[in-house]
């Protein structure tokens, strides 16, 4: 077995396939009676808490991104947090809690399995699609109209929902990851991650615009 690779369409397909179909789940198990098993599961919640994490740490993270692109990010962030919709009305399901592509793996007949069920929490499954996104669109250069019109099961996402791809959480996550990566690692890890953060920054008006305009 071998982890997914997020940047081949078929292996995108394949992951979000068996996200939805644990999702479904829904209909034959009520999950919200596992609460004592399992944690409640509030996106919004969460990335409060990583925005103002990453706000504590800005001058540490200035020092290597620069002022002006951490300012943008907390910016982005902020204003992302404000124009999230809530999910309502939906029955709450089990979520893995951690759709990173090397919890996911692939057979050499193609078979996919997902593991590591740490994090499992009980919430709403559109979050956790929002969270697959955020994993899949460095991927599709931050294409959001490209992966929608690629993943079938994606057609039927509500819309009002899109607005959370505009938090920018894998770049805020990685930032707080510096501080626990070995000395003798952090200065490649930094360097890879101020390019991607530039690449990323430089497609955000765009994706912004996308996620309030899809039809």
């Amino acid at each position: 077995m071998r982890a997914v690779k997020f940047n081949r369409i078929e292996e995108r397909t394949k992951t979000l396939d068996l996200l939805y179909k644990l999702h479904a789940t829904n209909s034959d198990i009520n999950w919200s009676e596992f609460g004592v098993f399992l944690p409640q599961y509030d996106l919004q919640l969460k990335w409060q808490d990583r925005l103002s994490k990453f706000k504590a740490k800005r001058e540490q993270i200035a020092r290597f991104l620069g002022e002006p692109a951490v300012d943008q990010l907390i910016i982005y962030a902020e204003q992302a947090l404000k124009s999230m919709q809530p999910v309502k009305n939906k029955k709450p399901t089990i979520l893995h809690g951690d759709v990173v592509h090397h919890n996911f793996l692939m057979t050499e007949k193609g078979k996919v399995y997902l593991i590591d069920f740490d994090l499992a929490a009980v919430g709403h499954a559109e979050d956790e699609i929002i969270m697959w996104m955020h994993r899949v669109l460095p991927h599709v250069d931050y294409n959001l109209p490209k992966l929608l019109e690629e993943q079938p099961l994606l057609q039927g996402f509500p819309k009002e929902h899109l607005l959370a791809i505009r938090y920018p959480n894998e770049l805020l996550r990685e930032w707080l990851y510096v501080d626990v990566i070995a000395t003798q690692r952090k200065a490649a890890f930094v360097e890879e991650l101020v390019a991607f953060t530039k690449v990323a920054l430089s497609s955000w008006p765009k994706l912004w615009y996308d996620s309030g305009s899809v039809k």
